[in-house]
């Protein structure tokens, strides 16, 4: 079962050089990760995941949306946004309604 624990990597337009960097780290998330465990928005559930347990009011979407299951699917998620330059916010629900988990 997945973990209540996402991660989200936010990239906004000014941040990627090339589309292929965003492909790059696609293609790091993706890798070795079980298939419905990265979401893109392209992917069917992403809208709903994109939603669920966030503060509503800030409208994001995020280049990926990943769902951890262990400590190491963690450290791996986090070297390949860190890797890409791409910020990694983690989310559990239950934010703060000034949205301090929004990191932009």
């Amino acid at each position: 079962m997945w973990s209540t624990l996402l991660f989200t990597l936010l990239a906004p337009a000014f941040t990627f050089a090339s589309a292929s960097t965003g492909d790059t780290l696609v293609a790091c998330l993706r890798s070795g990760s079980p298939p419905d465990a990265v979401l893109t928005p392209s992917s069917a559930g992403y809208n709903t995941s994109r939603l669920a347990n966030i503060n509503a009011r800030i409208s994001y979407f995020p280049i990926a949306i990943v769902f951890p299951n262990t400590a190491r699917d963690v450290q791996k998620y986090v070297k390949c946004g860190a890797d890409a330059g791409v910020a990694v916010v983690g989310r559990s629900g239950g934010h703060s309604y000034a949205s301090y988990s929004v990191s932009r």
